[in-house]
């Protein structure tokens, strides 16, 4: 889910290159966005940014992924995230493409219909987000679980705690994507049994990614890590 616009969120690198930087617009200029210039003036805020949140978030990222990497077979078995998931998942992957803008774009016109989600919309670029969300979705249902993004998905994580979003309002954020999946996959079969198995390897892989998201949480609040805002944890329910 991406609720902030904290550009080169998912292969942000504290050491990141100017290069670097210029590979990743091409990339998203390639994939219908065209991004940012590496002058933009919003750099000036970005780093401002990296500075606060990974001063104190990356001394813990790299513990957390290399426990996750470790621990990752494991959970994939536990999961049942087997050959036959992965093979539905990229058999699947086209009509995903197909229909995953509308998607998104449904998802950030209901996220900022609400007053308790619009204000993490407040000066941000929502195509942009846009572009990130459909490149988070489509690294996921490739369904190859590479180091790549295990650490995309913890950043995701570990960025949404700092922006000080409440976990309800991110596994909102899920349920509403994993259902417009569901009934994609069923409306695409016609409802047929074949739908079935890709329901579930959707849910199983969209399951993973936001036990990610709440790991990422969990041990935020665990490790005492400060919000945007100052704050110290984001379980409460208030607005």
């Amino acid at each position: 889910m991406q609720f902030q616009d904290h550009e080169h969120l998912s292969q942000f690198d504290h050491r990141r290159t100017p290069l670097a930087d210029r590979e990743e617009h091409r990339q998203l200029a390639a994939a219908g966005h065209p991004g940012r210039a590496p002058d933009d003036r919003r750099h000036a805020n970005w780093g401002i940014f990296k500075r606060r949140f990974w001063g104190d978030s990356l001394r813990y990222q790299h513990l957390i992924v290399g426990k996750l990497i470790k621990q990752f077979d494991s959970r994939l078995r536990l999961d049942s995230i087997d050959d036959n998931v992965r093979t539905t998942l990229k058999l699947f992957c086209p009509i995903i493409d197909e229909h995953m803008p509308s998607m998104i774009a449904e998802f950030y016109q209901h996220m900022t219909s609400f007053p308790q989600t619009s204000r993490f919309f407040v000066d941000r670029d929502v195509n942009y987000l846009k572009a990130r969300q459909s490149a988070h979705w489509r690294m996921l249902f490739a369904a190859d679980f590479s180091p790549a993004y295990i650490r995309g998905a913890v950043r995701v994580g570990l960025v949404h705690h700092y922006i000080g979003l409440p976990l309800y309002l991110y596994l909102s954020g899920y349920n509403r994507i994993l259902c417009e999946l569901a009934s994609l996959a069923i409306t695409h079969h016609a409802g047929a049994m074949a739908s079935t198995n890709v329901v579930s390897s959707i849910i199983k892989v969209v399951s993973l990614d936001m036990d990610i998201a709440i790991s990422c949480y969990f041990l935020a609040d665990h490790l005492d890590l400060k919000t945007k805002n100052g704050t110290r944890g984001v379980f409460d329910l208030s607005d």
